[in-house]
């Protein structure tokens, strides 16, 4: 059977993951779970590929003992494992960091904005709607111009039940993470409707803040550029679905940009074939 490679993208509330074929960028399973053990029983059930994993290329920005956990359950397999990391140096030959201390950024951004850079080209702005609602600009150049960082829409809610009396209404948090039913930015009229609008307007009113910056960047370094206002906007993260109907402009929705990422740091950190 021909080797193949398993991609994990381990976030801090779910894990996603998907076999390719090395030398090849296709999936031919994945899968998506909130729990290390849920995440063991799925690839139970890939049990004939199994055995055609060369190697294992793993994304994480969970906690260190989730990490560690994921580690010790890989550690059951013969397989060869490869932890990713933000590279230390600023540059590569697609992409240039720009936090002053590279190592800072995450390895999911860092994935991600290699993957839009692969699949759409930049300059683009990046949303990963996940627990934290992360936006990254990166300009014509490749060149990455920093972004912002902001609580995600389930982690405000649990903020709100938290530190108010809202936790002692029959309103848990779930009731507002796992069934958003606001589709459009108006005034809500029961407290449902208005911490729903809320949290998703305060999303929206970031994320345009943040492009009208990113746009006003690529005016002032280019002028002369002939599509300085036409920067790719791509959005991703679990709360995505929630967020992106109610942007203005064209947004493209990406299931799994972590993973492609991954598959492209997998590629170009293989070891040169000797002839």
């Amino acid at each position: 059977m021909e080797p193949t490679s398993l991609l994990i993208d381990q976030g801090n509330s779910q894990l996603k993951w998907a076999l390719i074929k090395n030398e090849q960028f296709r999936f031919i399973a994945s899968g998506q779970c909130k729990s290390l053990v849920a995440f063991q029983h799925q690839l139970a059930g890939e049990a004939p590929i199994l055995s055609s994993i060369s190697k294992v290329w793993i994304s994480s920005v969970a906690k260190q003992a989730q990490q560690t956990q994921l580690l010790e359950l890989l550690a059951d397999y013969p397989l060869n494992t490869h932890l990713a990391k933000t590279p230390l140096i600023s540059q590569n030959p697609h992409l240039i960091n720009g936090y002053d201390n590279p190592a800072q950024l995450g390895i999911d951004r860092w994935l991600a904005l290699l993957a839009c850079g692969h699949f759409y080209g930049y300059p683009c702005v990046l949303v990963d709607a996940g627990s934290a609602l992360t936006l990254d600009y990166v300009d014509h150049t490749g060149h990455h111009h920093g972004g912002w960082i902001l609580p995600g829409l389930a982690k405000s809610i649990q903020s709100l039940t938290a530190h108010t009396r809202l936790s002692e209404t029959d309103l848990s948090h779930q009731n507002y993470t796992m069934d958003f039913e606001v589709t459009e930015l108006k005034m809500g009229t029961d407290t449902t409707q208005g911490i729903q609008a809320g949290l998703l307007a305060g999303a929206v009113g970031a994320i345009d803040q943040f492009l009208q910056q990113a746009i006003q960047t690529q005016d002032n370094a280019t002028p002369s550029f002939p599509n300085a206002n036409a920067i790719n906007k791509i959005i991703c993260g679990g709360e995505a679905p929630f967020i992106q109907p109610l942007l203005s402009g064209k947004w493209r929705y990406e299931k799994d940009l972590v993973l492609k990422g991954l598959a492209l740091y997998a590629q170009s950190n293989q070891p040169a074939k000797s002839n």
